[in-house]
Parts: C-alpha cells; sequence; structure tokens
C-alpha cells in the first residue's frame, strides 16, 4: 500500500509538502525492510528527474519546500546507501548513474567511482549489486576503468566473472583477449557467452581501427 501510496504522491502537481524528506529518510532506515527502502530509493530518484522533455524537475519546483539545497540532500542519500548497505546499494549506484549519465544532474565523478569500487571491494556485498557496479562501468565508458575490470577475471564468483569480462570488453583493448580466453568457465554458460561477446567486441574494434 506504501508503494500505491507513493506513486500517488508522485505525480501531484505541485508537489505534497515534504514527503521527499520522509522518503528520504525510509530509505536510510534500517529498522525499514529492504523491498521498502529499494523502493523509497526508486522513488526518491523519480522525483528528481524530469516530467517530460520540458518544465522543472519533480520535487524540485520554485517555492516548493522540496527544492533548492534540498536535492543535494537527496542524492547524499543515494550515495549513503551505495557506501553502506550490503543488499541495495546496488539500486542506489544505478540511480546515481542514470541521474548523472542521462538527466544531467551534477554528481562528482571520482565520488561516484569511488563508490563502485567500494562495492566491488565489499565481501558482504551482494553479487546482484557488484554485477550492476560493472555494468554501470561498462556503459560509462572510461576507458581507465579497464584496470579494475581486469582485476575480478578470477573471482570466485561466475556471475562476477561474467560481468568483469563484459565490462572489460565495452573498455578494454585487444591485448586483453588473451586475459579474457583464459578467464575460468566453470560450468557457467553465461561465462562463456560473455568471454566469446568480449573477444569478438574488441577484436572488431581493432580491425576498425586498423582499416
Amino acid at each position: 500500500m506504501r508503494n500505491n501510496a507513493a506513486n500517488a504522491l508522485g505525480v501531484q502537481d505541485p508537489p505534497v509538502s515534504g514527503w521527499l524528506g520522509k522518503l528520504a529518510d525510509q530509505a536510510l532506515d534500517p529498522a525499514e525492510t529492504p523491498i521498502w527502502r529499494d523502493y523509497a530509493l526508486q522513488h526518491l530518484a523519480d522525483q528528481l528527474v524530469p516530467r517530460g522533455e520540458v518544465g522543472p524537475p519533480r520535487g524540485d519546483f520554485i517555492g516548493s519546500p522540496d527544492s533548492g539545497l534540498d536535492r543535494q540532500r537527496y542524492i547524499a542519500v543515494l550515495a549513503s546507501v551505495a557506501a553502506s548497505n550490503k543488499t541495495i546499494a546496488g539500486t542506489a549506484l544505478l540511480h546515481l548513474d542514470r541521474l548523472s549519465r542521462e538527466r544531467g544532474v551534477s554528481i562528482d565523478r571520482v565520488e561516484f567511482r569511488a563508490l563502485i569500487l567500494r562495492v566491488l571491494q565489499g565481501n558482504d556485498v551482494d553479487v546482484g549489486a557488484k554485477v550492476t557496479a560493472f555494468g554501470i562501468l561498462g556503459m560509462r565508458g572510461d576507458v581507465t576503468d579497464a584496470a579494475i575490470a581486469r582485476q575480478y577475471l578470477k573471482d570466485g564468483d561466475a556471475d562476477v566473472r561474467r560481468s568483469a569480462v563484459a565490462a572489460l570488453g565495452l573498455l578494454g583493448t585487444d591485448a586483453d583477449i588473451a586475459a579474457i580466453e583464459a578467464v575460468e568457465v566453470g560450468g557457467d554458460p553465461s561465462v562463456e557467452m560473455a568471454k566469446k561477446a568480449a573477444c569478438k567486441r574488441l577484436s572488431e574494434r581493432r580491425a576498425s581501427q586498423t582499416e
């Protein structure tokens, strides 16, 4: 029922006073269930993007109690969850990436990269969050992040290896092909598929550069 209520509140114009602050508090509250905290993050991020191609962002109307500096507070909530919550860190990372890459919201690139590294290096972080982190690295297209992907080609988890291979296929060079081919499949066909796709992409890139 809370999700339905949040859906209804999210389309009110003008927005209901203070509701984003309550969402932010719930997203940070460890007493809340992981499922609701995940929903709260989604609703919070949704209010920071435009309603369409024109018009002010949701929750950031001129004169709204949720406008101005509060927007940075909500971004900080996403960053805090990405840095500290082992279960829904991937959700927070994904929304931060979309806000900065697709919606033009100002998020410090160095700090965001540090959040991604924190998720990848966490021993007790949900594997799904690590898969999300590698997906974000690949989509952002910073070739200097290829070095991060290379570190996880021998990870003990097949999903992590597959995600690292996929990211390296986007960020690496043909010099990475041998290392990708050597990645252990471990009986997981998705790893083998990722290896073939990454090597194909890198080989084609090399061919296009030599033409």
